[in-house]
């Protein structure tokens, strides 16, 4: 995909316990072949937990742990000028309460079941390039209307998962502001030594005579 990296780092004492590896390019831009819109995703199993950072729709249900993060392109639906009101006076939980994606959750239309953490940052969306300043602030007769929105999200679906924390970077590279989050993941460990301690009962209770003399 042009412009879309993604790359997983591990401890290296978990390096050994990561198994099925599989990359999954999905493009979706101009006539379906152009790499200016899309998506990338990682598939792996952590000990006996699949995690997805997600791949191909149709395989999505077979994962223990889901974080979907992106450009998901939700706008906020309240007119330019509060918009530019409320971001100036950092009222989060107003704009909020307009932002499109919060509503298509708390309505289940889209991402049934999955969760994303409390915003308690700025829009992240449309900067001026090099600059801390949204497009629209200093309006120009060529320029294409943008309101400031939270375009990159990050959302997540499992059992065992705890948001640590949910924030963005102040990059200046692009018309975006980048978010991150960290997690605390709970995964299933295989246990050889209690599988065996219960194959020797169970071998015991149907071949009794193998522990006669």
């Amino acid at each position: 995909m042009v412009g879309i990296y993604v790359s997983i780092w591990v401890r290296k004492r978990l390096r050994r316990h990561i198994n099925n590896l599989e990359v999954s390019p999905v493009g979706v831009g101009l006539m379906g072949y152009m790499g200016n819109k899309g998506s990338i995703s990682v598939s792996i199993s952590l000990f006996q937990s699949r995690l997805c950072f997600p791949i191909k729709p149709q395989t999505i249900p077979s994962h223990d742990q889901i974080f979907w993060f992106g450009d998901l392109n939700y706008r906020l639906n309240m007119l330019d000028t509060e918009v530019r009101k409320l971001v100036a006076l950092e009222k989060w939980d107003e704009l909020i309460s307009s932002d499109q994606l919060c509503k298509e959750l708390r309505s289940g239309r889209v991402f049934e079941g999955w969760t994303e953490g409390v915003i308690s940052f700025p829009p992240t969306y449309k900067y001026e390039i090099n600059s801390d300043r949204y497009v629209g602030e200093n309006p120009k007769e060529s320029e294409k209307k943008r309101s400031p929105a939270w375009c990159d999200r990050i959302l997540w679906l499992g059992k065992g998962i705890k948001q640590l924390s949910y924030k963005r970077s102040e990059l200046r590279l692009s018309d975006h502001r980048p978010v991150s989050s960290m997690f605390l993941v709970e995964v299933e460990v295989f246990n050889h030594r209690k599988l065996q301690k219960a194959l020797n009962v169970n071998s015991a209770a149907v071949h009794p005579e193998i522990f006669l003399d």
